[in-house]
C-alpha cells in the first residue's frame, strides 16, 4: 500500500498518539459492529450522513454505554469526517452538517478503579513473591507506575538511558512528544536497580522493560498488551477484579491529591495539558471525604458555643 492509498479512517488513526490510537480503534470496531459489519475497513465512514450518526448515538445509548464513552465515539466519527475533508474527500457542508451533531448530555460515569495506599502495598508484595527476574521486574514496574503515574504505552516506551539513578528520575516522552521526568526514590529505586543488575551491561537505547522467559532475561521489549495482562492478574491475585494498567494512574493522581498535593502540581505531574483532565482521575476514596467533612464540622465547632 502506497501513501495515497491510506483510507480515511487510517489517516486519522495515524495521527493520533498510540494510546489515543488503541482507544479510537476499539470505539470504531464497535461501531462497525453494531452496523453488522466485522472491521472499521468495511464502512466508508466519510459518507455516513447526519441521520445515521444519529443511529449510531442512539444505537450506544441502549447499550449502556457511559456519556463520555458516546461522545468519545462521535468525536471519533467526526475526526475521521475532518480528515476526509483535508483529502478532499468531502465537501466542507457536509463536514458542517455532521459537526453539528449535538453531544449526549448528562452526568458522567467515573470510571476505573483507583487503589487504596493499603491495596497498592498488596499489590506489589504480591508480585515480589514470584521467585527470580520475573518477580524483580514485575514488582519494579508496578512500583514505578504507581509512583510515577507512566501510561503503559511509555512504560514498554523506556530504554536504559531514561533512568538517571545519580539523579533519581526518569525521563518520559509523553503524549505530543512533551518530555517530563518523574522522581525515582526510596524502594522504587532500590527495586529499578535490582532490575537493570538483572539486565546486566546493556545498550543506553537498549528496552529497559524486557520479556522473562524460561531460559532467561530476554532483550525483547515488554509489550503493552502484556502490561495489560501482569496488571490484570496481578489484580485478580489480591482480590480485585477488572484492574487495568490505567487504574494504576488514576491510584497515583488519586494518592497525591488525597495526601494534600496541589492540583495544578498534580495535573503537571500527570502529564496533563489541562487541569480539568487532572480532576476526572481523582479518585479519592470515601474515607478521606469523610475524614475532610469531619475536619471542617471540628474547625467550625471550635468558635461555636452551642
Amino acid at each position: 500500500m502506497n501513501a495515497k492509498e491510506i483510507s480515511a479512517v487510517n489517516c486519522y488513526l495515524m495521527g493520533l498518539a498510540p494510546s489515543g490510537r488503541r482507544s479510537m480503534r476499539s470505539q470504531l470496531t464497535q461501531v462497525a459492529q453494531l452496523l453488522g459489519k466485522e472491521s472499521i475497513d468495511e464502512i466508508e465512514w466519510y459518507k455516513l450522513e447526519y441521520q445515521q450518526l444519529i443511529f449510531i448515538r442512539s444505537k450506544l445509548q441502549e447499550t449502556d454505554k457511559s456519556v463520555n464513552t458516546i461522545n468519545t465515539t462521535m468525536a471519533a466519527i467526526r475526526g475521521v469526517v475532518r480528515t476526509a475533508f483535508k483529502m478532499e474527500l468531502v465537501t466542507a457542508e457536509h463536514l458542517a452538517r455532521i459537526c453539528q451533531l449535538e453531544s449526549v448530555r448528562g452526568t458522567a460515569k467515573k470510571g476505573g478503579i483507583a487503589l487504596s495506599l493499603e491495596e497498592s502495598r498488596k499489590l506489589v508484595r504480591k508480585a515480589a513473591e514470584t521467585e527470580g527476574p520475573k518477580g524483580i521486574r514485575d514488582t519494579a514496574l508496578l512500583m514505578l507506575m504507581i509512583t510515577t503515574g507512566l501510561r503503559r504505552s511509555e512504560v514498554v516506551a523506556l530504554n536504559h538511558d531514561s533512568f538517571d539513578f545519580e539523579r533519581l528520575r526518569v525521563s518520559v516522552r509523553g503524549e505530543g512528544g512533551k518530555l517530563r521526568y518523574h522522581d525515582i526514590s526510596g524502594v522504587t529505586l532500590k527495586r529499578l536497580k535490582q532490575w537493570a543488575a538483572e539486565r546486566g551491561d546493556i545498550e543506553p537505547l537498549s528496552p529497559f522493560f524486557t520479556k522473562v522467559l524460561k531460559k532467561g532475561v530476554s532483550d525483547k521489549r515488554i509489550t503493552v498488551n502484556s502490561v495489560y495482562r501482569l496488571v490484570k492478574k496481578q489484580g485478580e491475585s489480591i482480590g480485585i477484579k477488572g484492574l487495568r494498567p490505567h487504574d494504576l494512574r488514576r491510584t497515583y493522581i488519586s494518592l497525591l491529591l488525597e495526601q494534600g498535593s496541589d492540583l495544578s502540581l498534580v495535573s503537571k505531574a500527570a502529564g496533563h495539558a489541562n487541569v480539568m483532565t487532572t480532576t476526572r482521575y481523582d479518585k479519592r476514596h470515601v474515607n478521606a471525604q469523610t475524614e475532610a467533612m469531619r475536619t471542617l464540622t471540628d474547625n467550625l465547632g471550635r468558635g461555636l458555643r452551642l
